[in-house]
């Protein structure tokens, strides 16, 4: 990696690419649900997921909040 980087090449995925994620398949119901004013915290308690930081971070990165 060090002989790539003193040769100038970029290493790491572009910035701003957005890679699949395990909320994708609910993206429409999430979508729905921060619309109609859920909190991150009740939407991720609703869909049975685990953490609600990682679904905020979704979301924000997404820009599904409007």
């Amino acid at each position: 990696l060090a002989s790539k980087r003193a040769k100038g090449i970029v290493l790491g995925k572009p910035k701003g690419t957005i890679q699949e994620s395990m909320y994708d398949k609910d993206k429409d119901k999430i979508e729905e649900l921060v619309r109609l004013g859920l909190s991150i915290k009740k939407v991720s308690k609703y869909l049975g997921y685990g953490t609600s930081i990682s679904l905020n971070t979704y979301v924000n990165k997404r820009a599904l909040k409007k």
